[in-house]
């Protein structure tokens, strides 16, 4: 485990970039949702 250079903090790298890309691919697919509701459903958003 390393310290990030910007914050300090003791991260492990790969666990931090796949935590990151969960988060990134939950949000695209939340948005996807949100999106398709609304054509549904205008006025949704």
């Amino acid at each position: 485990m390393a310290h990030h250079s910007s914050t300090r903090v003791p991260v492990d790298d790969s666990y931090a970039a796949l935590v990151g890309k969960a988060v990134y691919v939950f949000a695209y697919y939340e948005w996807t949702i949100i999106y398709v509701i609304d054509y549904l459903q205008s006025g949704f958003v």
